[in-house]
């Protein structure tokens, strides 16, 4: 392996290394969503490579930014308060916004783009 590829490779390892060891299955199940939409998002084969398209980048970072703090919360919940967990009204609040928030940021982002190979690198 190249040197930008070994440290990727040692952060995954050690992130799913991590979660199981914590016995925690929303960490885990975190770990695993953020693995295959990266996946999605940035590998170059058929069917993937997301960041290309108009619509599935939005809605990869829609995924990775603006759902990760659910199992964050249903960890901290669970495995390091005690209590179980409940689904409240700040937690639905922080989700749309954030989920909002990356909907606008990914289309702003491909619109820019866009823009700039139109417009200057003609």
């Amino acid at each position: 392996m190249g040197s930008i590829p070994s440290p990727a490779v040692e952060r995954y390892i050690w992130s799913y290394t991590l979660a199981i060891m914590s016995g925690s299955p929303p960490l885990l199940l975190n770990q695993i969503l953020f693995f295959l939409c990266g996946c999605a998002y940035s590998l170059p084969l058929p069917f993937l490579r997301w960041k290309s398209h108009t619509f599935m980048a939005p809605l990869c970072l829609v995924i990775t930014m603006g759902l990760t703090g659910l199992p964050f919360y249903m960890h901290t919940q669970q495995y390091v308060l005690g209590r179980p967990f409940v689904i409240t009204r700040p937690l639905i609040l922080m989700g749309a916004i954030m989920s909002i928030f990356a909907f606008v940021n990914g289309l702003l982002k491909l619109t820019f783009v866009e823009y700039i190979l139109i417009h200057f690198l003609r």
